[in-house]
């Protein structure tokens, strides 16, 4: 299976995840505006993709943690900064540990083990798991810090100027990290 391939399966996963609710719409034909008042989420951003405009908005200027919406970040600059999707990875083990101390989201791989970076980029996103999270950046920048730069300047790329993350995981960091469109 060729790098393009299988990349372009994990950034359709990642869509069709991340954007549901317009295929919802457009399928269903569905009166999205309905959504507005039924809507359980705290925060809401809809617009239509051909005129830009908005469909619904919900407290889409306050702050928020991202959760795991820094997950597909650190996906989609996973992708961007792998040559070899089939390439065999360690799972960093330091990291690891600490997010057993933790009691953090894992994706079912052990300290000093390996994987694909394929294996680590699918359980980042289908099990949130952010010990897969760890290695990749591990593995792509070496450090915390020097991966944050690249999650920061790919969302400054796309145009999430008000978007600022502190870690490639997306667990609440009171003093900086939030979202907002």
């Amino acid at each position: 299976m060729t790098k393009s391939y299988s990349t372009k399966r994990i950034i359709f996963i990642i869509i069709l995840l991340t954007f549901s609710i317009f295929f919802t719409k457009q399928i269903f034909r569905i009166n999205i505006s309905l959504l507005d008042d039924d809507y359980d989420g705290k925060y809401i951003y809809v617009i239509d993709r051909k005129s830009q405009s908005k469909i619904i908005s919900k407290n889409h200027k306050t702050k928020a943690y991202p959760a795991s919406l820094t997950k597909i970040m650190t996906t989609v600059v996973g992708i961007e900064n792998i040559e070899d999707l089939s390439a065999i990875t360690p799972i960093d083990r330091d990291t690891y540990l600490k997010m057993v101390d933790n009691n953090s989201s894992m994706a079912g791989f052990y300290a000093n083990g390996q994987t694909t970076y394929r294996d680590l980029l699918y359980r980042i996103i289908l099990n949130s798991g952010g010990q897969a999270a760890n290695s990749l950046f591990i593995n792509i920048s070496g450090s915390v810090e020097d991966f944050v730069k690249i999650i920061n300047n790919k969302a400054s790329e796309l145009g999430l100027h008000n978007t600022h993350f502190t870690n490639p995981k997306g667990p609440h960091d009171k003093k900086t990290i939030y979202y907002c469109l």
